[in-house]
């Protein structure tokens, strides 16, 4: 009990670095660090706030936009540093692991069961632990989607925390998508194709990467009954669950 203790809060001390807002392209930014009422100037080189930080950007020129969004203002956890990037700024969230995993479940589900949600926070997190360790984790579809402090999902990643997948002693490649079509195999090189969400209605072939955990399908077996670990276990049969620690 007390070496799982310590491993929680060593878990919960994992500092990721997501890049966000790269789709604006933002060459300005203001930022509000730790609740301040007046925003100050984003500069490369520095960095803004210790516990939350909100910031506002602007997409120029229109035809680098997002579709239909040409500004965004949102709200983090953790701390904010600047980067140039030749004629844009990079955005970098040092976010603590846990922060994130519950802001990712929030952006991907809007609505679904506990268990289900449960399921994708246990996915999320060993998504987000092997990019970190690679240095590439973005908040959008090429990543996972993570918008910060809205629809944060708390409750789902305190009540999975520090949980991953392992594939012989080691972070398993996990990957999750809205819809899988009705099949889907646990890794991308792995040839067997499982396909528990066939039963479920107006699934078009090819309408997802097939890979890993459908949040559709996790969402119906949750409906019926299914636990967390049963769901993760449906998706990922030759991955079992562990706790991550910081020497991952």
């Amino acid at each position: 009990m007390g070496r799982e203790r310590v491993l929680c809060t060593a878990v919960l001390a994992l500092l990721l670095h997501v890049q966000i807002l790269g789709l604006f392209h933002p060459q300005s930014a203001q930022v509000w660090s730790d609740g301040a009422a007046l925003p100050q100037e984003a500069r490369p080189g520095q960095s803004y706030g210790k516990a939350g930080f909100v910031i506002a950007v602007r997409c120029l020129p229109p035809a680098r936009c997002p579709p239909q969004s040409s500004s965004a203002r949102r709200a983090y956890r953790g701390r904010l540093q600047v980067e140039d990037e030749g004629g844009e700024l990079r955005l970098i969230d040092e976010v603590e692991l846990e922060d994130y995993v519950a802001a990712v479940v929030g952006a991907e589900i809007d609505a679904a069961p506990a268990a289900a949600r449960e399921a994708l926070a246990i996915v999320a997190r060993t998504f987000a632990a092997r990019a970190e360790r690679a240095g590439h984790l973005c908040d959008g579809a090429h990543c996972q989607w993570y918008r910060g402090l809205e629809r944060a999902d708390i409750a789902s990643a305190r009540r999975t925390a520090g949980e991953v997948l392992f594939e012989d002693g080691r972070l398993a490649p996990a990957f999750h998508s809205q819809d899988c079509g009705g099949s889907t195999r646990d890794t991308w090189k792995q040839t067997g194709v499982r396909t528990p969400d066939a039963h479920l209605p107006a699934l078009s072939k090819g309408s997802g990467h097939g890979v890993g955990l459908c949040q559709r399908g996790a969402a119906f077996l949750a409906t019926k009954g299914a636990s967390a670990h049963q769901i993760v276990a449906r998706y990922f049969p030759r991955l079992h669950i562990g706790r991550l620690s910081l020497d991952f």
